[in-house]
């Protein structure tokens, strides 16, 4: 499943003194967010590459979250791309 990381993810990375991003193959930036990386110097790490067994959620307020928060936040953001897709917003994204 594509992970998306937005702006707002970024910047509570940054709020905990965070400087990297676990990022896979299925991870989707938003432009916001790439501004975000490049204006606060965030590090992308390719877990893949670096051999993650188990990496940690692309978003760091995740941690903080309960695990019906981050299902919330789940199913908001798969109803979003959902509807992106059928508005043919993520056709060349997402192929």
């Amino acid at each position: 499943m594509k992970k998306l990381i937005t702006k707002k993810m970024i910047l509570e990375l940054k709020r905990k003194g965070q400087t990297e991003l676990l990022i896979d193959n299925q991870t989707l930036l938003t432009p916001s967010a790439q501004d975000a990386i490049r204006e606060y110097s965030v590090t992308l790490v390719n877990a893949t590459a670096r051999n993650v067994a188990q990496a940690p959620s692309a978003c760091p307020c995740a941690n903080d979250m309960s695990t019906g928060e981050v299902a919330e936040q789940a199913e908001i953001v798969e109803m979003v791309m959902k509807l992106l897709e059928e508005k043919g917003l993520l056709k060349d994204i997402l192929d």
